[in-house]
């Protein structure tokens, strides 16, 4: 009797199972009940995830409970929140706008006024020394709006950034350091240390933006499990990146809604032609200063003690070389100031596309209200170089025609000058020879009276016993 219940309950759960599977064989995935609620204690709605770090943090401790394909295919929304739809802090327009200034002005007054510096020279060119001083405001104005840009890209980063932002901020860091390394490179180029405070600044502005950005990749790299293994080629850790359950929705919504793939080893870093024209640039500018310091102090003294042909060679060679690296260090800062902020503003169009009607784009966010503080000072510094140097001009002009005023009337005057003085200095001559002729008819006739006056004095004087003259 046992036997048979035993069969009878097998056979009777068997059943049951037969036929639990076959109601639910055609019903949609969404249907199942088999994802928890986001919020347990306020609803039991599974699709309630406020943020990403409630969205996270329920998928990294309640794993084994998530079936992500059908949380993909359940929640429409889980996919534009772990992508995110846009930080307006680092991502808006009116940031956009001051990051293309940054690139336009570092192009300006870097590799351009090389190139004015090596083919026309500081002395003969007014617009080198008007671009020299403009050199000073300008690198400030990108050196600040570096640092505010990148300590708000930290900050957001401690935080568990949207894969989105996380793609944008490794190009977008790079581009940052990029341009105030050119640019701190160039003003101790042209400016040789002449101010110290600036200098010092400067070097502080650009250790503090290499420490943001070092401390913001670090946090991330923190918060993406084996992603350092994925960036060292070892297939065992990158394991736990590939199967944990964030990586399994970036996957799910890649396939499933077509949204872009994300990998640590791509949307972290910028991409290798970027970086290699990066690395370029740094090292054709190297090879421009080292060049240049070796030309200056070296070859002459080394053309003292060279021949004739091996001298012009050698000069030609140098010369040559620093004609042409400015060209060379131009193409590749620019080609990759305009990839990189090209392949930023492609992020800014895929949240677009991705994040539809909950793309934000208006807000004012900490990097767009620094960068437009910085901006305005650079334009007031700006207006005060420009006055200042056309009153020079002008003060220039003004002295310049006033000595071409004074300077014909000084010729007239000169001949008259000339001519008084030869007819004033003519009569000279004459007196001081009657003068020697009248003290020469003197002496003549002293030397002829003196021996009568002398005969005359002698009858007055009286005489002794010895018959000789004795003053009276």
């Amino acid at each position: 009797m046992a036997s048979a219940s035993g069969v009878f309950l097998a056979f009777l759960s068997l059943t049951l199972f037969t036929g639990v599977l076959a109601a639910t064989e055609n019903l949609e995935p969404s249907a199942l009940p088999t994802l928890p609620p986001a919020n347990p204690d306020i609803s039991k709605d599974p699709c309630a995830f406020s943020d990403i770090d409630k969205l996270m943090y329920r998928l990294e401790n309640t794993s084994l409970s998530y079936n992500t394909s059908l949380l993909v295919e359940t929640c429409d929304d889980i996919c534009r929140l772990l992508y995110g739809v846009g930080n307006p802090d680092i991502l808006g327009i009116g940031a956009m706008v001051s990051y293309a200034l940054q690139g336009i002005v570092a192009m300006t007054f870097r590799p351009c006024l090389l190139i004015i510096h090596m083919f026309w020279g500081e002395t003969r060119h007014g617009l080198f020394k008007l671009l020299l001083r403009l050199t000073i405001p300008t690198h400030r104005a990108n050196a600040f709006t570096a640092v505010c840009v990148l300590i708000s890209l930290a900050i957001r980063l401690f935080d568990k950034a949207p894969a989105f932002e996380r793609r944008f901020c490794g190009t977008f860091a790079v581009y940052q350091l990029f341009v105030s390394g050119v640019g701190i490179a160039f003003y101790f180029f042209f400016h040789r240390f002449k101010d110290r405070v600036q200098s010092i600044l400067f070097i502080a502005l650009f250790g503090a933006s290499v420490i943001s950005c070092l401390a913001g990749f670090g946090v991330q790299m923190l918060h993406i499990p084996g992603a350092m293994n994925v960036l060292a080629g070892r297939t065992e850790g990158g394991a736990e990146f590939f199967s944990s359950p964030p990586q399994k929705i970036f996957t799910d919504c890649h396939e499933m809604k077509g949204f872009p793939w994300v990998h640590p080893g791509e949307d972290n870093f910028a991409s290798g032609e970027v970086t290699g024209l990066c690395v370029g640039s740094i090292v054709l500018l190297l090879g421009f200063v080292v060049s240049f310091i070796w030309k200056q102090k070296r070859l002459d003294q080394a053309n003292k003690h060279a021949s004739t042909s091996s001298r012009f060679s050698r000069f030609n060679l140098v010369r040559t070389a620093l004609l042409i690296l400015p060209f060379l260090i131009a193409a590749c800062t620019g080609s990759a100031l305009v990839r990189m902020f090209m392949a930023m503003q492609k992020i800014r169009q895929d949240i677009q596309k991705y994040g539809k009607d909950e793309y934000e784009d208006n807000e004012w966010g900490f990097g767009q209200v620094m960068a437009v503080i910085v901006w305005v000072q650079y334009i007031g510094d700006l207006v005060t170089i420009l006055i200042a140097a056309f009153t020079n001009d002008d003060e220039k002009k003004t002295s310049q025609v006033e000595r071409e005023d004074v300077a014909p009337a000084a010729n007239i005057n000169q001949p008259r000058r000339e001519a008084s003085q030869a007819t004033s200095s003519s009569p000279v001559p004459d007196q001081t020879g009657n003068m020697d002729s009248v003290e020469q008819q003197s002496n003549q006739s002293s030397a002829v009276e003196m021996p009568t006056m002398l005969a005359r004095q002698r009858s007055t004087w009286t005489r002794n016993g010895a018959g000789t003259y004795l003053p009276a």
